[in-house]
């Protein structure tokens, strides 16, 4: 595939990112405004800061000719994250360090969608994905043994969070105070920054056929990753949309859905907001096969989720036709389960346990 049709793909999927960083940008400056900046970009930019790592980055990873850079990129991917890791937290406390210096963007919120450029140019030239990690090795930590850094501001928030909802009889004002501590760890956008580029190369080994079997392993880990993300509380409310648009491949393809896993699908599917309207598209076209492999652990992650829709969209959710089908399905499977069960018991106990009519 030729670099302006790689490119022209590229931007096309971008667009929903696009928009919905500029949502989170008018947000940002609507609800929470504040004069905190990035450090001053100069010309040239300052060495290791971040305008200096995304440049490089892009010089490497966005043109064919690079290979021979690609043993660097594990540490910028991680200066990228570190630097972000000094800006929020410079935001959040109103201290900055020495290292500040280092944050130097025109816009902060232009960080995660130029590393998001750089993800989905290598999910769509697998030949380059390849070369860049025969090259750096390392990734491999990087993307599945090193979590996002989620801070402690918003991990300390997820816990109070848990506490004060598990326990029925907390005081409005401990709710109060527990609601203003997690709109102030909503600041924190480390992680959500970089979920739009880790998503998207996780998703590019779950999607590429792979030749070996250190790249089948490296597929199954992808989705194992992949699947912790998104059934995670925390990860959902952290990465929130950037985590959701990254995995349209996996969404709009039934052969990758039915890897993903139902009770995964399912929360993205209650936690996903704005124009995204894949998650609620595979609910609703799930083939008969992705039933067939739940569990009883499984089924019940599922209905947690449909729990949570209702919640969240009302009663009228209860009349529609996917509701309706998610319940035959739920059903059906526990069904077959309880069948399954009784058939088992009656060879062992033939005589003692006959087979109700209503399962026969």
């Amino acid at each position: 595939m030729d670099e302006r049709r790689i490119q022209t793909q590229v931007e096309a999927r971008m667009g929903c990112s696009i928009n919905g960083t500029i949502q989170l940008t008018m947000g940002q400056r609507l609800f929470r405004p504040s004069s905190f900046t990035p450090a001053p970009l100069k010309n040239p930019p300052i060495s290791s800061g971040m305008t200096d790592v995304l440049n490089t980055l892009k010089a490497i990873l966005l043109k064919p000719s690079a290979r021979d850079r690609y043993a660097i990129v594990p540490d910028l991917f991680r200066r990228i994250r570190y630097l972000l890791r000094v800006y929020y937290n410079a935001r959040m406390t109103g201290r900055k360090p020495a290292e500040f210096k280092y944050c130097d963007v025109e816009d902060i919120y232009d960080v995660g969608l130029k590393l998001h450029r750089i993800g989905l140019t290598l999910q769509l030239t697998p030949s380059r994905l390849r070369a860049l990690w025969a090259s750096a090795p390392d990734l491999d930590k990087f993307l599945f043994d090193e979590d996002f850094d989620i801070g402690e501001f918003r991990i300390q928030s997820q816990k109070l969070k848990d506490a004060v909802n598990a326990d029925p009889e907390a005081e409005p004002s401990e709710k109060s105070t527990v609601s203003e501590y997690v709109y102030k760890a909503g600041d924190g956008l480390c992680a959500y920054q970089m979920a739009y580029m880790i998503g998207d190369l996780l998703v590019a080994w779950i999607i590429i056929d792979p030749f070996t079997e250190v790249e089948k392993r490296r597929s199954d880990r992808a989705l194992q990753v992949l699947v912790k993300y998104s059934a995670s509380p925390l990860h959902r409310s952290t990465l929130g949309d950037p985590l959701t648009d990254a995995m349209t491949p996996i969404y709009t393809n039934q052969k990758y859905l039915v890897r993903f896993g139902l009770p995964a699908l399912f929360d993205d599917w209650v936690a996903s907001i704005g124009n995204h309207t894949f998650c609620k598209d595979a609910v609703e076209t799930l083939p008969k096969v992705a039933w067939e492999h739940q569990t009883p652990e499984s089924l019940v992650g599922i209905m947690r989720a449909l729990i949570s829709k209702l919640r969240h969209d009302g009663e009228s959710l209860a009349t529609t036709p996917v509701f309706a089908r998610i319940i035959h399905e739920i059903y059906s499977l526990r069904a077959r389960a309880l069948r399954a069960r009784i058939h088992n018991l009656r060879q062992l106990y033939p005589l003692l346990l006959p087979v109700p009519k209503t399962l026969s």
